[in-house]
């Protein structure tokens, strides 16, 4: 599906469902019927044509908004102008240690749902970067395989670890709002992984709730335990639709990534309230063997 097509769908299937209701009610002359439908039929040659264009240009898909919705409380144009305001956070904090987006030969996004970041990155990225991506949605993976192949490589990852590739084999990953859903156990777990096929001296952005996700998202006794143990796990929060029923909501202080995080990498800077004012930057690099 294009992003014309997707257009399309969100806007004709809103109309033909009001058709169906006006046909279905009675309460509309056939007349009127048949101009609304004659405006439907050239909403969605106008549309085609669009979608038509998007492909001879090269153009990339937008993914169904179910798996767009699935990852963000929204779909359409704003789901990609998100994924670019998303690349511009992580860009600002590798920024803040001197490196650049462009710096990177190999990438992977750890959690990459329909590759809402990954497709703004290809558009930064210089021909000799190769980008990856990994999922436990497979209905996602599926998708950018089908629609995203020249953007990137994606793969399928399971619930624990390991990841399908070798050692030390990226020099930056980065992870949006993934570490922000994991129990506090499966958190390390997938911490020593990422520190296994990251190259020494590779970077990593990983994001955490802030302290205002703190006050939005926990009951003052939950907070309280937040605090006093730098870490939170809400496996009464909410779920999400297509996923796992462990990915809930998890809560983390800088203290407690500082103490704890450090075990697998250095953590080098903490930009707190980076992302959307909701989520922390963790900026970190293994360390040279």
């Amino acid at each position: 599906m294009s992003d014309a097509n997707a257009t399309e769908q969100n806007a004709t299937h809103k109309f033909r469902n009001r058709l169906a209701d006006l046909r279905g009610g009675g309460r509309a002359k056939p007349e009127d019927l048949a101009a609304l439908e004659a405006r439907i039929q050239v909403l969605e040659q106008t549309c085609a044509g669009l979608q038509a264009t998007v492909r001879q240009l090269g153009g990339f898909p937008l993914p169904p908004a179910h798996l767009q919705t699935r990852v963000a409380a929204y779909d359409g144009a704003f789901f990609i102008e998100h994924g670019e305001m998303l690349l511009g956070y992580l860009e600002e904090a590798l920024g803040a240690v001197g490196r650049d987006l462009t710096a990177f030969p190999s990438v992977l996004d750890f959690g990459c749902g329909c590759a809402r970041v990954l497709r703004a990155y290809h558009f930064r990225a210089t021909p000799s970067q190769e980008l990856y991506g990994t999922d436990i949605d497979d209905e996602a993976i599926d998708w950018c395989r089908a629609n995203y192949s020249r953007m990137a490589s994606f793969g399928v990852n399971q619930e624990a670890p390991p990841l399908a590739y070798p050692d030390e084999t990226f020099d930056l990953v980065f992870s949006v709002s993934i570490f922000t859903h994991l129990p506090e156990d499966m958190q390390f777990e997938w911490l020593e992984e990422l520190q296994r096929v990251t190259k020494p001296g590779g970077y990593l952005l990983l994001t955490t709730f802030n302290e205002r996700s703190f006050q939005e998202g926990l009951s003052d006794e939950a907070r309280a335990s937040a605090r006093e143990t730098g870490f939170f796990y809400n496996d009464q929060g909410v779920t999400t639709d297509g996923l796992p029923d462990f990915y809930r909501q998890s809560y983390h202080t800088p203290a407690y990534i500082r103490a704890r995080w450090s075990e697998y990498f250095d953590v080098l800077a903490i930009h707190e309230r980076a992302v959307d004012d909701l989520q922390d930057i963790v900026v970190c690099r293994r360390r040279a063997t």
